[in-house]
């Protein structure tokens, strides 16, 4: 198998972990933060939203309380469009998991599927990375807007950073399984020309190209 089985098992690992963060950054409550202080300006109350549920955590008493949101549109405008993106980036990363493993793990020849996983991890990688892209745009957008109250202005939260990594983690995975199907088609090739005696070696066809 060469250098390919390897490579389509590296593939495999840094998609499945990339699957992991992404799921992560869906379900964690930590998009977006915002704080109120207190006396002697001590946080008293840390509010968290994610894509569905808001929490708050008192800090003074070590209290934390979330609650979901009851419409599809009770969520912040900013975290709309990942709301929107991130369900299909987590669907379409399992589908290239999927896809790619079987040829990844049973070392066994299959280039089209090792092809269609990695498109599939490549879109993901995409949605995932328009999906923290907006919100971040937004965030920013709302931090330097002069007319939006100070106490209202939202902080990057933690899922933020992990939704980041997921997407990379994606697109890495997704390159390396196209890299993996190249190199096992190529290896096909060279097989098929090695068991055909019609077709004229390596060697003698670059004599003839250069000859002409």
């Amino acid at each position: 198998m060469g250098h390919a089985a390897p490579l389509a098992l590296a593939a495999l690992c840094v998609s499945a972990a990339g699957l992991a963060l992404a799921v992560a950054a869906a379900a964690a409550p930590h998009w977006l933060s915002r704080a109120t202080l207190g006396a002697y300006l001590v946080q008293d109350e840390v509010f968290s939203e994610g894509l569905w549920q808001t929490c708050v955590e008192r800090a003074l008493l070590g209290h934390r309380q979330c609650s979901e949101y009851f419409t599809l549109l009770a969520a912040p405008g900013a975290l709309q469009p990942a709301r929107a993106l991130l369900p299909p980036a987590v669907l379409l990363a399992l589908l290239g998991v999927a896809v790619a493993a079987p040829p990844a793990c049973c070392r066994c020849r299959a280039p089209r599927l090792l092809l269609a996983g990695g498109c599939a991890l490549g879109l993901s990688g995409a949605l995932c990375l328009a999906a923290v892209g907006f919100v971040c745009a937004r965030v920013v957008r709302d931090f330097f807007d002069p007319f939006v109250p100070e106490p209202q202005k939202p902080e990057l939260g933690s899922s933020i950073y992990v939704g980041w990594a997921a997407s990379a983690a994606l697109l890495c995975g997704c390159a390396l399984l196209l890299c993996s199907a190249y190199a096992q088609q190529e290896q096909q090739q060279e097989e098929a020309r090695d068991l055909d005696p019609t077709a004229p070696s390596n060697a003698r066809w670059q004599q003839r190209v250069s000859y002409i």
